[in-house]
């Protein structure tokens, strides 16, 4: 899930419509209420996309979700064509928390575990690395054709999307 995060108006180097210009997006309190916890098996796992300067709002949709934190990932963006945004530092990162929906799924084979920090070019605005797809779906290869994507920009075979490009 890669939900639309609300950044807070930040002046001239981050203001909030940059984002805004790219996407609508919405309001913690609105993203914490969509019935995500409808559309999930009792056992699954959320793969949650979060800006650094957003985490704790992360924690929040996971818990809102009836998910528990288990662990993160974390995609080091490397070049890009658009600017690094940050207020205090150049965000070179994004994190990735996951958490686990009753028993979780059970535990990837060690050859399918990703690491903990993954390297992949940073292309548009908000676009996540086709890399990501490929690990999921080589950690929990008994799953495949039960993977959803919310907040979509793309289709992907043997994967439901959810989104409002989709």
């Amino acid at each position: 899930a890669d939900p639309p995060w609300r950044y807070p108006s930040t002046g001239e180097s981050g203001s909030r419509l940059r984002i805004e210009n790219q996407y609508p997006t919405m309001p913690i309190e609105d993203i914490c209420a969509l019935p995500v916890a409808s559309i999930c098996d009792d056992d699954a796992m959320l793969f949650l996309w979060v800006p650094s300067s957003l985490v704790r709002q992360g924690y929040q949709v996971l818990d809102a979700w009836g998910f528990e934190y288990s662990t993160q990932l974390v995609w080091h963006k490397k070049g890009g064509k658009n600017p690094y945004f940050g207020h205090v530092a150049f965000q070179v990162h994004e994190t990735i928390l996951v958490g686990k929906r009753g028993k979780g799924l059970p535990e990837p084979k060690p050859k399918n575990k990703p690491l903990s920090v993954f390297e992949a070019p940073k292309t548009e605005h908000s676009k996540k690395p086709e890399l990501v797809y490929d690990m999921l779906e080589r950690m929990y290869p008994d799953f495949k054709g039960n993977f959803c994507e919310l907040f979509a920009r793309n289709t992907r075979p043997g994967w439901s999307s959810w989104g409002n490009e989709v």
